[in-house]
């Protein structure tokens, strides 16, 4: 009904201007016409002849007025046809198009608006369909990325989760499910910390993700309990990339290898216990033979001695590193932390270490910025930490070199430098000389447990300090740790 008023009011409308502009100059000429013909006669003409002369020409009048009527409502309405038939055309293609229908053409063979109209129209068509296609095939392709992605996730072995910044879980694959024990929709929904077992979670936004580093969870149906290693990342606002909405968790099962490191470091360290007892045993044994307890020794017997006792120290302390490092790594070394004197700690190492610096006719200086520096530490971890960088220095440094051990303060903290002229350490060893058993550590060290850096930087560390070191191959190499200035 719509598109039948609207039709009929285009062309209702066409037609009455057709003959509003047709009859009103006719009807303008009718009365011009007759007043001229009236003054025309002039005064001598009688009055009744006068009539009958205007009736006739009225008469006349009259009869071209209504032919013309008749030809101008005719040619109004070819002519109301010929212009609201295009516009009709338009208007239903448009409500097609309205519809989703984009294939629509207007035919229309005139060159002038219309025509020019009817062109615009189809060239709008083309594009819109040409749009439409771009925006289904785009709509395909997202289909199928979502489709690969989401059997991607459902398919991984590893769990993952979303939640939003209150902790509610918003979206779980089929891992975690298998994990617990549980349907989806009994997690979704749920309190991160009501599925796995972890630390209270934080409020603040920043300490979030800190408090996500591992998790356990135990399946509800048997009772097998799964160590879980969590890896945050957060998802930014779309509109403000500034505010985290939501987080995604990629949870890794690790309990196969928490069991292999709890069986290795029992291994470990009943290897190591048992071996430090008999090399403790064979030390004082060797000690009491070199004092004479067992007879005299010739002076060929006392320099093996010598070196057993050497031998047996060196293979001690390496059991000790050893033992240590796995006491580090478990969280199980208790720190006795105390106010002492940095100064006092370095002078020691340098004087235990003197044999061995004569020995390479090595020559150390320690030069501290201050003559009284105190720091909170445990005096015999500290200390080692002294003994094992100013050893490396004596490795790696040729027979007279230079070795200069000394402090500056940066802020609130000492920085300790041990620096030497010798071998240099290369870029491409650097970032990896303080883990445990490192390929370059490795390729560096000539005998040892190859732990000493390691367990050095454990100590600072534990220390709340930082070590690092700067080096260039052949030109020497500079080993520095910071920690606070006791207040």
């Amino acid at each position: 009904m719509k598109k039948l008023n609207l039709k009929v009011n285009i062309r209702t409308r066409l037609l009455a201007y057709f003959l509003f502009a047709s009859i009103l100059p006719l009807s303008v000429l009718t009365i011009s016409s007759t007043t001229l013909f009236q003054q025309s006669i002039g005064p001598e003409v009688s009055q009744a002849l006068l009539d009958k002369l205007t009736v006739k020409n009225n008469n006349l009048i009259f009869q071209v007025a209504l032919v013309s009527a008749l030809a101008g409502t005719s040619l109004a309405y070819i002519f109301s046809r010929i212009i609201s038939s295009p516009i009709i055309k338009i208007i239903k293609a448009t409500n097609s198009i309205e519809k989703g229908d984009f294939s629509q053409r207007v035919e229309v063979s005139s060159k002038d608006e219309i025509g020019y109209l009817a062109q615009a129209f189809n060239k709008m068509t083309q594009a819109l369909l040409k749009r439409s296609q771009e925006v289904k095939s785009y709509n395909q392709l997202l289909i199928q990325q979502h489709d690969k992605l989401e059997m991607i996730i459902n398919s991984s072995t590893d769990g993952i989760l979303t939640i939003d910044k209150k902790s509610e879980i918003k979206s779980a694959n089929p891992q975690i499910c298998k994990w617990k024990g549980i349907d989806k929709n009994q997690i979704i929904g749920k309190k991160l910390e009501d599925i796995l077992l972890i630390n209270k979670i934080k409020n603040n936004l920043e300490e979030f993700p800190k408090s996500l580093t591992n998790a356990r969870v135990i399946n509800e149906q048997t009772n097998e309990k799964y160590y879980l290693d969590i890896n945050c990342s957060s998802i930014k606002s779309d509109s403000n990339p500034q505010i985290t909405n939501n987080y995604v968790l990629i949870l890794r099962d690790v309990t196969e290898k928490k069991e292999l490191d709890k069986i290795k470091e029992d291994f470990v360290a009943t290897l190591t216990h048992d071996l430090k007892v008999p090399i403790l045993a064979s030390v004082q044994n060797l000690e009491y033979m070199k004092k004479g307890s067992y007879g005299e020794l010739t002076e060929k017997q006392a320099f093996i001695t010598d070196h057993l006792i050497s031998s047996n120290q060196d293979l001690l302390r390496m059991v000790n590193t050893i033992l240590d490092t796995y006491k580090y790594e478990a969280g199980k070394y208790n720190l006795t932390l105390k106010k002492v004197d940095l100064c006092s700690i370095i002078t020691d190492a340098i004087k235990d270490l003197m044999p061995l610096l004569k020995q390479k006719e090595h020559f150390i200086t320690f030069t501290p910025h201050n003559e009284n520096i105190n720091i909170n530490a445990d005096k015999q971890e500290f200390k080692r930490i002294i003994i094992n960088l100013i050893s490396n220095a004596i490795t790696y440094t040729p027979s007279k070199g230079t070795i200069k051990v000394y402090t500056k303060q940066q802020k609130d903290n000492v920085i300790v430098i041990i620096e030497d002229n010798g071998i240099g350490i290369a870029d491409s060893y650097i970032n990896n000389l303080f883990k445990r058993y490192s390929k370059e550590a490795n390729n560096l060290r000539k005998i040892g447990t190859g732990l000493g850096l390691y367990l050095s930087r454990q100590i600072v560390e534990a220390h709340a300090g930082r070590i690092w070191v700067e080096s260039e191959k052949n030109k020497g190499s500079k080993f520095q740790f910071c920690v606070k200035i006791y207040e």
